[in-house]
């Protein structure tokens, strides 16, 4: 299991989705998100690298 031991930035982290590092992936700030994800802490991980990435809040 890569990156065993790794401490992130999030309480009880769950796993949301994992990408393909081959592939460009391209974000673009939606213009409205749904209130339920208000307050929601997102934080990636490279598992190649196992650095993390600064934690947003949504």
């Amino acid at each position: 299991m890569p990156c065993t031991g790794l401490v992130v930035d999030i309480q009880s982290p769950r796993l949301a989705q994992v990408a393909d590092p081959t592939s460009v992936i391209v974000c673009f700030p939606a213009p409205a998100l749904p209130s339920r994800v208000c307050g929601l802490l997102l934080q990636a991980v490279d598992a190649s690298t196992c650095c993390t990435s600064n934690t947003l809040v949504l």
